[in-house]
């Protein structure tokens, strides 16, 4: 519940004065709930009733963010007890991150897509009566006996051009689980499901990031007295330690749609540049296209980067690639190494 409070001025006699009752003194303030102080009082306007403020999604706040289906079978959690089961997907997201998780773990708000048990006011009204999304279980990760303990919902736009992935927990008893379990498995559940949409056997697939790697120069590259350096940029579609991104599904992308961030640093990474004029660069956000490579080829790319003596004397210095994709903004990936030039 939430409470009004409202300060009052005094008027030249010293007297309170204000839009409540504010006590006897100059320094007292009035404050209740809100439909106390204004119900049936002459301090609201003619046909205006205020109410005691609450959560108004309350127990169909999940139910307003899907919006699907009908006000009889739509997405619910539900009160429940006992264990669900970790199903073969779940046993893969668990093995690709090295975490420990039990085969039975304790659930308590499974969840379905089409389920009975009410809706919230705006359900009925315009525009969310006229802009259904659909929804399904995209991967199910635990299952339980009264529903879906842990799964990955797949919502789709009414135009049927756009979808979001939700990854729906229901896992949530951290006295019996943990906390650290549980914030563990939220996040890791997160991650792969991210690689999971992106099978191109899926509608509305999410695009995935390349595995950039600069070959070379690395920190065993001779460079004695070089006027210039060959930046190879090689790319895989894998995810960021070179395994693929899921043990299922196929996936393939385009690398004509990549383009590169070349740029360096002479003080150990406090300041970078880019490797074309020089001027100041920041990493991992999307430069202006004058600064951005195309890819070229399919495979490794190179990049002939001027380094004039009078420039780069000898010393250290750290190449890093930012790998972006054409009209994404902060969808990249990026590597960087170290070398040594010799003068």
């Amino acid at each position: 519940d939430s409470a009004v409070t409202a300060w009052y001025a005094t008027d030249a006699a010293g007297n309170p004065r204000g839009n409540l009752p504010a006590g006897n003194t100059a320094t007292e303030f009035y404050q209740d709930r809100a439909q106390t102080v204004y119900s049936g009082s002459n301090r609201t306007a003619f046909g205006t009733a205020l109410n005691n403020h609450i959560q108004r999604t309350a127990n169909n706040g999940c139910t307003a963010f899907f919006n699907i289906g009908t006000s009889g079978a739509t997405f619910h959690h539900t009160s429940s007890s006992g264990n669900g089961t970790i199903t073969a997907i779940g046993s893969e997201l668990a093995g690709n991150y090295n975490m420990s998780m039990p085969t039975s773990a304790p659930v308590s708000r499974p969840f379905g897509l089409d389920w009975g048990g009410g809706t919230g006011e705006e359900f009925g009204n315009a525009p969310y009566s006229s802009n259904r999304f659909s929804a399904s279980l995209f991967r199910t990760y635990y299952t339980h006996g009264s529903g879906i303990g842990s799964g990955l919902v797949k919502l789709v736009d009414p135009t049927n051009t756009n979808a979001a992935y939700v990854v729906v927990n229901g896992i949530d008893r951290a006295v019996e689980s943990g906390t650290t379990f549980i914030a563990k498995w939220a996040v890791l559940s997160l991650v792969h499901s991210f690689f999971e949409a992106g099978t191109t056997t899926n509608t509305q697939r999410i695009q995935q990031l390349p595995r950039v790697e600069i070959q070379s120069p690395t920190d065993i590259t001779e460079l004695d007295d070089p006027n210039e350096i060959e930046v190879r940029i090689g790319v895989a579609w894998q995810r960021w330690d070179g395994r693929p991104y899921t043990a299922t599904g196929t996936y393939s992308e385009s690398e004509a749609q990549l383009e590169y961030a070349v740029m360096y640093s002479n003080d150990g990474g406090r300041l970078w540049y880019h490797c074309s004029d020089d001027t100041l660069a920041t990493p991992g956000v999307r430069p202006a296209a004058a600064y951005l490579v195309p890819d070229q080829v399919n495979g490794a790319d190179t990049y002939l980067w001027s380094v004039p003596p009078g420039r780069f004397p000898e010393g250290s210095y750290l190449l890093r690639v930012d790998c972006f994709r054409q009209g994404a903004q902060v969808h990249y990936a990026f590597h960087k190494t170290k070398f040594y030039v010799q003068r």
